[in-house]
């Protein structure tokens, strides 16, 4: 039961971290065509605050799903030294 309960935040977390990859690669586009072949154009204060709020959320939702692993890891290993198994605390 605990088990498909973390594999469920899991895939809320990647979940997250393919949205914010996403928004991070709309802004980026939406940047380069602020700029010309010439590079002369400067880009909108929008459209950088877009891209540097996408940056953000991207680097948030890798640090928590690294969170998430860490203490899914941490409690593995705390199982594990008590003799404990993922199949025995299933049961």
């Amino acid at each position: 039961m605990r088990t498909e309960r973390d594999a469920s935040l899991e895939e809320q977390a990647l979940e997250r971290i393919a949205n914010a990859a996403r928004e991070v690669y709309a802004a980026s586009a939406a940047l380069k065509v602020n700029f010309g072949e010439e590079g002369v154009r400067q880009p909108f204060a929008l459209a950088l605050v877009r891209f540097a709020t996408a940056m953000q959320e991207l680097q948030e939702a890798r640090d928590a799903f690294d969170a998430l692993v860490s203490e899914k890891w941490r409690n593995e290993g705390k199982a594990s030294s008590a003799g404990l198994t993922s199949e025995s605390l299933q049961r």
